[in-house]
């Protein structure tokens, strides 16, 4: 099938030892999160559970940790409460997708605030996997072909366009593949979008 044909193609080995890179934690990066009103107002803002993320004392950023899906965690991601540039920092060169939940569907989104809001509604049955941009990426192809057994692209609404093309060239590898057209960027949590993300679940 396509599927198997891609994760054995030869860029599969190279995939596997992207699952395999050791991720050196910057000394900077802390679970103590600062009492300051802008790194509150982050984590109410977006209820995200201060045990969920890191926090990196020299940038002001809160950390969002990648992990493979065997648990291994091989970069990390920072999004800054300050309004300092650029307003997500990747710490390392990993390929692999922030990714938050346990389910065998991933729903595509652009930004780790939204993977984490979908890992917190769905959890149980879904993923939310942050492409960390617009750009499906080979690897991202290969992740998904690998771990999951449907997806659900869920971009932004000014990205309709990408929404549909990646929908497509994810079909030629799992064919339960579908596009969901949001209102809002699901980290905003529209009752609409909910409830139809929920639908396709």
């Amino acid at each position: 099938t396509i599927k198997a044909k891609l994760m054995n193609d030869n860029t599969s080995e190279s995939y596997e030892d992207a699952l395999q890179a050791k991720f050196d934690t910057s000394p900077y990066i802390t679970r103590m999160k600062p009492k300051s009103a802008d790194v509150q107002d982050f984590l109410v803002k977006w209820d995200i559970n201060p045990d969920d993320v890191l926090y990196d004392i020299r940038q002001d950023r809160v950390v969002f940790t990648v992990f493979t899906r065997m648990g291994l965690q091989v970069d990390a991601v920072g999004r800054s409460v300050l309004g300092r540039q650029p307003k997500w920092l990747r710490y390392a060169s990993s390929p692999v997708p922030y990714t938050h939940g346990k389910g065998r569907t991933a729903v595509i989104v652009e930004d780790a605030i939204s993977a984490y809001t979908v890992g917190n509604l769905v959890g149980h049955k879904a993923t939310g996997l942050a492409l960390l941009g617009t750009q499906l990426t080979g690897f991202h192809k290969w992740y998904m072909g690998h771990y999951f057994d449907s997806v659900i692209v869920a971009l932004d609404p000014d990205a309709a366009d990408k929404t549909m093309a990646i929908t497509k060239e994810l079909r030629s590898i799992i064919p339960d593949t579908k596009a969901l057209r949001l209102t809002d960027d699901l980290k905003y949590m529209d009752e609409h979008d909910i409830k139809q993300l929920e639908a396709l679940l």
